[in-house]
C-alpha cells in the first residue's frame, strides 16, 4: 500500500467554509496529513459531506467519534445537520457521501448506502410528557393518545403502531415536540433519551419530563454512499480501532 499527501490551498478551504443558516451547523475539518491509497492504486476521496440528524448537537460523541475516524484515515469532512427525511431524500440524490448515524434498518430503503458494521452509537428511546400527564407515560396506553415522535424515525413509528396507536404525529424537530408536549398538543411523545434532555435543558421547559424506563436501546452505525465502496473496509476498521468495538455510549 503506498502513501500520497494533499493539501488544501486557501481557495479549497474558503470554498468548504458555507454560512450556517436556517438553524443547521456546518462542521468543516481541514486539515494536511496523510492520504491513504487503497491496494488497487486508486486514492479514497479528500473530502466528504457528511448529512447529521439534525437532533446531534455539534459535541455530540457519534459526530467526534466519525470526525476522528476521518481525519485519522487523512481525508476532511463537512458534516450538515437537517431533519431526517431530507437527509433521504438529499442522500437518494446523491447530494451527500455519508449517513452520519442511522439505525440497522437504513439500508433496507436506502440500497445505495453502505452499512458499516460498527455501531458507533447507541440511541436510548424513552417517553417524555408533562408532568400533570403520568398516566400517559406507558406505551400500552397509548392508544387513544395524540402520540409524538419525529418524522423519519420508522422504527418508533412501527414500534407505536405494533402497539395500535393510532393518532401518531410525524413532528420535524425535537423542540417542536417538547413545546407540543408543554402548550398540551401531544399527549406523550417517544424521543432519543440524551438528545431530548438536551433540548429540554436549551428551552427550559420544567413542565415536560422524562419518564423512565428507557424503552429500549438501538445500535446507531455511519453509512457510506455506494461510491465510496473502496472506503469501507479502511473506515471499518479506523473505528473499529476508536471503539475497542464499543460504540459511544449516552
Amino acid at each position: 500500500m503506498t502513501i500520497s499527501r494533499f493539501f488544501f490551498s486557501n481557495s479549497a478551504v474558503n470554498r468548504c467554509k458555507k454560512p450556517i443558516n436556517g438553524g443547521r451547523w456546518l462542521l468543516s475539518v481541514l486539515f494536511s496529513g496523510a492520504l491513504q491509497v487503497s491496494n488497487a492504486g486508486e486514492a479514497l476521496p479528500e473530502l466528504l459531506y457528511i448529512a447529521v440528524p439534525q437532533q446531534l448537537e455539534a459535541q455530540h460523541p457519534a459526530v467526534h467519534l466519525v470526525q476522528q475516524a476521518y481525519q485519522n484515515l487523512g481525508i476532511a469532512t463537512q458534516m450538515e445537520a437537517m431533519p431526517l427525511e431530507r437527509i433521504r431524500r438529499e442522500l437518494t440524490q446523491g447530494r451527500f457521501d455519508a449517513h452520519l448515524a442511522a439505525a440497522a434498518t437504513l439500508s433496507t430503503v436506502m440500497p445505495d448506502l453502505i452499512q458499516l458494521d460498527v455501531p458507533v452509537y447507541q440511541l436510548e428511546l424513552a417517553i417524555f410528557a408533562r408532568v400533570d400527564r403520568a398516566q400517559f407515560a406507558s406505551v400500552g396506553l397509548m392508544k387513544q393518545q395524540q402520540v409524538a415522535y419525529l418524522q423519519g424515525m420508522h422504527m418508533v413509528e412501527v414500534l407505536l403502531k405494533k402497539q395500535g396507536v393510532r393518532q401518531l404525529n410525524a413532528v420535524m424537530s425535537l423542540s417542536q415536540v417538547l413545546l407540543g408536549l408543554q402548550k398540551g398538543r401531544y399527549d406523550s411523545a417517544i424521543l432519543p433519551r440524551r438528545e431530548a434532555e438536551a433540548v429540554l435543558k436549551q428551552l427550559n421547559l420544567t413542565q415536560v419530563v422524562l419518564y423512565p424506563p428507557i424503552l429500549t436501546t438501538i445500535p446507531l452505525y455511519h453509512y457510506l454512499h455506494r461510491r465510496h465502496q473502496l472506503l469501507v473496509q479502511p473506515l471499518t476498521a479506523e473505528l473499529r480501532r476508536l471503539t475497542g468495538g464499543q460504540p459511544s455510549v449516552p
